[in-house]
């Protein structure tokens, strides 16, 4: 739900509420977000959109697609559109490891110079900028270490003082959990097995359950076959 823009801003909701006002020839267009939660409630969130509201979305409708056909324009011209990155804007964009934007910056990262902190956070405004500057900044950097890491997986990369970074297997257990689930039941009661899990489970939630007592239950599982060993590759700095 937090992915998830408030009824009376969403884009997708104002863009349908003027279609529908459009079509129907109304001036008043009421909409809502509906969230089913974990427990099978609902919550809701309704908004009511004016004639202004619904002016001011087609306003800006047309502002953005005039922004997209100049910036096709400038491709089919051999000309870089503008772009303007923004955490928001990036944050689903495939172009990003192409941007020139996000190009410089990690360019910049790679020769030492980072963006001087902001100076300016003596407004609400001011920060929310340097926030936002932080976001893409974030996304730039899980991207380079993506590409890194890709290459760590193949080929052991070594840092300036010896140390290597490379791909190593590592070992997990997972719980299954109908067999846990039986033996947590047997052992402590039925309320309690279902405390420790939704029902999928793990040794985290076991732990959190049965606090002192979860060392004798997770034995307990091992020993009935409810725990499965996996490996995996991860990327680590060795020495």
């Amino acid at each position: 739900r937090s992915e998830v823009e408030p009824a009376a801003t969403n884009w997708q909701l104002r863009t349908l509420a003027l279609m529908a006002a459009r079509t129907y020839g109304v001036d008043v267009v009421t909409v809502t977000l509906a969230f089913l939660q974990a427990d099978g409630s609902w919550l809701f969130d309704p908004a009511e959109l004016t004639a202004l509201d619904l002016d001011c979305a087609a306003n800006e409708l047309r502002e953005m697609m005039a922004r997209v056909q100049k910036a096709q324009d400038d491709v089919v011209a051999g000309r870089l559109p503008t772009v303007r990155p923004s955490e928001k804007a990036c944050r689903w964009c495939d172009c990003v490891a192409s941007c020139p934007e996000t190009r410089a910056l990690a360019t910049n990262m790679h020769a030492g110079i980072f963006p001087p902190p902001p100076t300016d956070l003596s407004t609400p405004q001011a920060a929310g900028i340097a926030y936002e500057r932080l976001l893409l900044a974030e996304k730039v950097l899980a991207s380079v270490r993506s590409t890194l890491e890709a290459r760590a997986a193949v080929e052991p990369l070594e840092l300036p003082d010896g140390r290597m970074v490379r791909a190593v297997s590592v070992s997990k257990e997972y719980v299954k959990s109908d067999i846990a689930y039986g033996v947590l039941a047997d052992k402590y009661g039925d309320a309690l097995a279902r405390n420790a899990g939704e029902w999928k489970t793990s040794a985290a939630a076991i732990k959190r359950a049965l606090n002192g007592e979860s060392k004798e239950a997770l034995e307990a599982v091992r020993a009935a076959g409810g725990m499965e060993t996996r490996n995996a590759m991860t990327i680590k700095i060795c020495k």
